[in-house]
């Protein structure tokens, strides 16, 4: 069963390099001294995470709870895996890793070093953990190659902008990322939610491509949906 996630806690998994690194990375380190040293002091530290305001210390909160969920078993380290392999970093990621003490470490050094390997294989593990009954199956779809160009990504977005905005009076801010794993393509759609995103309020799996007369295909229902502070790095640029 995964341990409860508090930030301290993480704290005792990380080394002070890589602590240090990553208050560094945040622009934290004049509110924030790491030890520099295999066991920094976890007390000392958390007594001044604590006095962090709130705009400085939510956003890394909600990176060090990703990176927590991420640090439960194998199995998602085997997805951070399959996800280097598809850039062409799993090689650097093996070497690396084999110097590394813990999950958690793996973890936060590829959120450092690798935001888009993290941030896309922590989608697919939220995924992944959803029930048979939070899925639509969604069949007739047409025998075809999926489209993931700029131009269709783009005319997704705005019809789906349009379909919540005239319905549910949200959405105005929309994208879509594509990802193929295998012989399926994801679409993750990231709608605005006051300041955050939710993903997926609506996110399609098709089969790709299909030796049969239609492709299966499955959409999360909306009660299901994953939700995401951190959207993709790409969103909105």
């Amino acid at each position: 069963m995964p341990v409860q996630f508090t930030p301290k806690m993480v704290f005792r998994f990380l080394s002070g390099p890589l602590l240090k690194e990553y208050v560094q990375t945040r622009g934290q380190s004049a509110r924030l001294t790491v030890d520099d040293t295999d066991h920094p002091n976890i007390d000392s530290l958390y007594q001044q995470w604590e006095a962090l305001p709130p705009e400085a210390r939510d956003p890394m909160e909600a990176e060090l709870r990703a990176v927590h969920d991420m640090a439960t078993s194998d199995t998602e380290l085997s997805t951070v895996l399959e996800e280097a392999e598809f850039h062409g970093h799993a090689e650097k990621l093996r070497q690396t890793f084999a110097k590394l003490n813990s999950l958690h470490e793996k973890m936060l050094w590829t959120l450092l070093s690798y935001p888009r390997v993290f941030e896309v294989a922590n989608l697919f593990e939220q995924t992944e953990y959803l029930s048979a009954r939070s899925w639509r199956t969604r069949s007739g779809l047409p025998k075809r190659e999926p489209r993931t160009d700029p131009e269709a990504l783009t005319n997704l977005s705005a019809a789906l902008r349009e379909y919540y905005v005239s319905r549910e009076g949200r959405g105005r801010s929309c994208h879509v990322e594509p990802y193929k794993r295998g012989n399926e393509i994801y679409y993750y759609v990231y709608l605005a939610v006051s300041c955050s995103f939710e993903a997926t309020r609506s996110c399609w799996m098709l089969t790709w491509p299909s030796s049969t007369g239609s492709a299966p295909g499955r959409s999360i229902k909306p009660s299901s949906a994953i939700r995401s502070d951190s959207p993709p790095t790409s969103c909105f640029a």
